[in-house]
């Protein structure tokens, strides 16, 4: 189930971070420079979160149920920027980037911790890396996945409430199980 979240997390931000800098030339008329600042915004917020949210892992010792949370409300941002206005306010559209970047671009770590907390502790080298392993399959299978979807559906809202989509299916049935 931990693998599952972190692919579906995986299959999300290669999605922002290979597009959403065309998805904001295209979609919002940004110039480049424009739109590599709001997506600078998105891989600062994640940096942050990285140490914050694994901080919080730590301390409240439910680092699966963090990420699942994590993943409903990234899965929410993403939904967010697909359905916000052409016309919002760029303070909108910078807000909604950064929320997608902190809660989007910072499991990693404590998945992999986690991963490593529940494995045997003989085999803890061989089970992160058999989980990297499909992390790095998201990671390359959810943009190419998305960009024939852009090019298919003639749109972008479609693939990102796809991706928003799957991240939180994947999170409620991760969520479920916890509740076992």
């Amino acid at each position: 189930k931990l693998v599952a979240l972190s692919f579906s997390f995986a299959l999300c931000q290669g999605c922002r971070f290979s597009f959403t800098v065309t998805w904001l030339v295209e979609t919002r008329g940004m110039g480049l420079v424009q739109a590599g600042s709001v997506f600078a915004v998105m891989q600062v917020a994640g940096v942050v979160a990285r140490i914050l949210l694994g901080w919080i892992a730590d301390r409240t010792g439910q680092a699966t149920r963090n990420l699942v949370m994590q993943a409903f409300v990234a899965a929410a941002s993403v939904a967010a920027l697909a359905l916000l206005p052409v016309g919002a306010p760029a303070a909108a559209l910078m807000g909604l980037c950064g929320l997608a970047g902190f809660v989007g671009a910072s499991w990693n770590g404590i998945s992999l911790a986690e991963v490593a907390r529940v494995s045997p502790p003989d085999r803890v080298g061989d089970v992160t890396s058999g989980s990297t392993l499909f992390v790095f399959l998201g990671y390359v299978a959810g943009p190419s996945a998305f960009s024939l979807l852009v090019t298919l559906s003639g749109g972008w809202e479609l693939p990102m409430l796809l991706v928003a989509g799957q991240l939180a299916i994947v999170a409620a049935l991760v969520g479920v199980s916890l509740r076992r």
